[in-house]
């Protein structure tokens, strides 16, 4: 019975070392892919902001926003935005999906109706 012990109970604790630091790695990889969006969406994203992709790739730190007027916006948005960036982090995730379905929508409804609109050949 000893025996039985002495060799099970150290097997026995090499494999869940070995299935904790499988977990532990897994759910790290998992983590990280989730802060960045991965390469096949990065089209998607940039479709939705109808930008090029190369305009989100860019380090684009070098160009001033002088083309933004911050005057012109109104207060409302600029409050709401304000409450935006002060959810968790999750909670803005959240937000930001529903916000690119409702823009994504709103897209395709107005490149429907401007289909309707042209004639097709």
């Amino acid at each position: 019975m000893n025996v039985l012990l002495s060799v099970a109970l150290p097997l026995l604790g090499l494999a869940l070392g070995w299935t904790a630091r499988w977990l532990y790695a897994r759910f790290q990889l998992t983590s990280a892919e989730q802060r960045l969006p991965p390469l096949n969406k990065i089209k998607i994203i940039a479709k939705a902001l109808n930008v090029k992709v190369s305009d989100l790739l860019e380090d684009n730190n070098n160009q001033s926003n002088s083309d933004i007027d911050i005057y012109k916006f109104d207060t409302r948005s600029l409050k709401k935005l304000k409450d935006i960036l002060s959810l968790p982090a999750n909670d803005r995730a959240d937000l930001y999906r529903m916000l690119n379905k409702m823009l994504r929508k709103n897209q395709l409804e107005l490149e429907k109706s401007t289909n309707k609109k042209s004639p097709q050949k």
